[in-house]
């Protein structure tokens, strides 16, 4: 375990937020659940510190549309990592510096 562990630098994943929203931009962030949320990114390290976290997002928004939209702006400092890797959530899209769980297997904590 201590092998595939030591190039991981933390971890990634989105949180949904509920929030107040004006009126007449409520529509795109009434989440799944029929509330208005907001859909923020967050990065941490092992040491339980966050390294990266971007709010705003509506919560209409898919996880990959908003990873795919970090990685491309990169004046943000979205974590990235060519010879390391990043643990994410089954939503997030394979990628190189990235490690997601194995879409075939379930998982029951």
């Amino acid at each position: 375990f201590r092998e595939i562990m030591q190039h991981c630098i933390g971890a990634i994943d989105r949180v949904h937020v509920p929030v107040t929203i004006n009126p007449n931009d409520q529509i795109l962030f009434i989440g799944r659940k029929g509330i208005s949320i907001q859909n923020v990114i967050v990065a941490c390290n092992f040491n339980m510190q966050f390294t990266f976290s971007w709010a705003g997002w509506e919560g209409s928004v898919h996880d990959t549309h908003i990873f795919y939209a970090n990685l491309r702006r990169p004046n943000i400092n979205f974590p990235s990592s060519t010879s390391k890797y990043y643990l994410v959530d089954v939503r997030y899209p394979p990628k190189n510096g990235y490690l997601g769980p194995y879409k075939e297997e379930s998982c029951h904590l």
